[in-house]
């Protein structure tokens, strides 16, 4: 959902990548989150074939709600690191992503 939340309406294949998940698994986990009422899925206006997943309203909340505290544990895993290292650290990141598959 944060994925969601971040890049806004995308196809599950997509998601399912990023995730680094199965998309049969991405299925799966898009029909439990949709049976909740936090994601809507929708065809795409040109190709009736593609489907994009957009959060709900109840699930932008869900997410905006959560954030805090997942952001404050995050940045406590990384207090090990100096600021040098955590610059380092954000770069490698930025390589292996841009370098990763489209």
């Amino acid at each position: 959902m944060f994925k969601l939340w971040i890049l806004g309406p995308t196809q599950p294949a997509r998601l399912a990548e990023l995730s680094g998940t199965t998309r049969s698994a991405m299925s799966n986990l898009i029909n439990t989150l949709e049976k909740a009422g936090l994601v809507e899925r929708s065809r795409d206006g040109q190709d009736r074939r593609v489907v994009f997943v957009a959060l709900t309203e109840e699930g932008r909340r869900a997410v905006s709600g959560v954030f805090p505290t997942q952001n404050a544990r995050e940045a406590r895993w990384f207090e090990v690191l100096d600021a040098g290292e955590r610059a380092l650290l954000v770069e490698l990141i930025r390589r292996v992503v841009a370098a990763g598959p489209a």
